[in-house]
């Protein structure tokens, strides 16, 4: 895994995005908000790139993706074995210009370490990935990604 070290002012922003989208009407935590937006944050480090932190109207967003043809998503598991996760109503999942996920991995009690665990092309996850009918979403092992940092 490759560290990417965040500022205090960046969790501060990240903190204040996350509580944006709850008030304006997002589905999830303030938490699960943050940890995403961290690993965003991770990733954009990694190349070199901005975080798009646009508050969109609630029904609106993304699209399902983070950074041209890349959709980031962040684990907090801390010991082996971390899962890239998505649910299977993710709208990464069906925007054809989405390419590749990327799995970060931070925490909220060390929220300016985030770590690039790995990558994989959105054919091979969907081929190897493993459906969890109880919470509706699709997982993959770390060790079963295309690329390991």
């Amino acid at each position: 895994m490759k560290l990417y070290q965040l500022t205090n002012k960046e969790v501060d922003t990240a903190t204040r995005f996350a509580v944006n989208l709850i008030a304006a009407g997002k589905r999830g935590t303030i938490e699960s908000h943050l940890i995403g937006t961290l690993g965003e944050m991770g990733y954009a480090k990694h190349i070199n790139s901005k975080v798009n932190l646009e508050v969109y109207q609630k029904g609106k967003g993304d699209e399902g993706s983070d950074f041209e043809g890349i959709q980031v998503k962040t684990a907090t598991w801390s010991h082996d074995n971390k899962q890239l996760k998505i649910n299977i109503e993710d709208g990464c999942l069906k925007n054809i210009t989405v390419n590749r996920f990327i799995l970060m991995h931070t925490t909220l009690k060390a929220r300016t370490k985030v770590y690039l665990v790995g990558e994989i092309s959105k054919e091979n996850f969907l081929k190897k990935a493993e459906l969890n009918i109880k919470y509706n979403y699709l997982a993959l092992s770390e060790y079963d990604l295309d690329v390991h940092y």
